[in-house]
């Protein structure tokens, strides 16, 4: 799941955001960068976004809606679970639980402030999990002396969190020298502002092979601004502003190789 600007009110019933437009996909291109990356050693850098790219919140929303619900008495979020989880928004999430629609619409904006206190911590996001073949790619990527930068929307105060549930399941980790930590230096940033400032230090880390990112704005930005480097869109989901993915970028569902042919 993808991130919402800090501090935007919550997704109502009233104010949903419209569905991805489905794309096609094309997991060959991960093959296109692994060839490109073994080229050129550690002079290389890829860029992966965490959030709907490298992972999936959907074990931190069920742990805050769970704990929501016993604080509050509403029953069916205390058998919350992870396939219905709707987007970005509260209301529907309680809905698709079995929450009585009276009940989620007048528990939606405090719903929402309890889940906004925990989302975004070191203490629930070191509960995400990893995209399928996601560690695999990064070991893969890491064996040919890839650099590797994570460019995310996280704040400094998720850095913690977000390394030890890295360890966890085996992904590189920051190390300050070939595996790049990129994260908003506050909360308050809005991640537009600060993938932009991002960019000047990828700059400075090599040549930019290739760059994954779940936000159409993000990876339309990428290709924009690295027209060398691939852009990769993650077609998982997305904060659901009507931004279309520039035509002549891949899109792939996960980082699974497909069959070689």
């Amino acid at each position: 799941m993808n991130k919402q600007t800090p501090l935007q009110p919550p997704i109502s019933a009233l104010s949903l955001p419209k569905p991805m437009v489905e794309r096609p996909t094309h997991p060959e291109v991960l093959f296109d960068v692994l060839r490109k990356a073994q080229t050129m050693g550690n002079v290389g850098v890829v860029a992966f976004d965490l959030d709907a790219t490298l992972f999936t919140n959907a074990p931190r929303w069920v742990r805050i809606l769970q704990e929501y619900g016993k604080l509050r008495g509403i029953e069916p979020l205390l058998h919350c679970q992870e396939s219905l989880i709707h987007g970005w928004s509260m209301y529907l999430s309680m809905i698709q639980h079995g929450v009585d629609e009276n009940i989620a619409k007048e528990q939606e904006q405090e719903a929402y402030a309890f889940w906004e206190k925990r989302f975004y911590t070191s203490d629930y996001c070191v509960l995400d999990r990893a995209i399928e073949g996601a560690v695999d790619y990064l070991q893969t990527l890491r064996s040919m002396g890839t650099q590797i930068a994570y460019v995310t929307g996280r704040h400094q105060g998720m850095v913690d969190g977000t390394v030890l549930c890295m360890k966890r399941q085996h992904m590189p980790v920051p190390d300050g020298n070939t595996v790049h930590m990129l994260a908003k230096p506050n909360f308050e940033m809005g991640d537009d502002e600060w993938k932009e400032e991002a960019y000047a230090h990828l700059r400075t880390l090599g040549a930019l092979i290739a760059a994954f990112d779940n936000e159409p704005t993000h990876i339309n930005s990428y290709s924009l601004s690295f027209p060398n480097a691939q852009a990769v869109h993650l077609l998982t989901n997305d904060s659901g502003r009507g931004v279309l993915v520039r035509e002549e970028i891949p899109s792939v569902r996960n980082f699974v190789l497909p069959p070689r042919r």
